[in-house]
């Protein structure tokens, strides 16, 4: 199955959007790194998604807003 939409995380947060396959994600948001991506909720990538979130410059972090 081919995925037609993509998780973009948020910047900063853990919050977040979906952005079709081959468009770019809004400000504020970035793609998920490759083989990063979370399939269903409450996967391990969703999981680890939502306590982490990427800074300005794209690192992994802890999010401030996890809970």
């Amino acid at each position: 199955m081919r995925r037609r939409r993509a998780p973009g995380p948020a910047v900063g947060g853990t919050g977040g959007t979906c952005v079709p396959n081959g468009d770019e994600p809004p400000a504020g948001c970035a793609r998920c790194h490759e083989g990063k991506l979370p399939e269903i909720v409450g996967d391990g990538w969703d999981t680890y998604g939502s306590t982490r979130t990427l800074d300005e410059r794209g690192n992994v972090v802890a999010a401030s807003d996890a809970g």
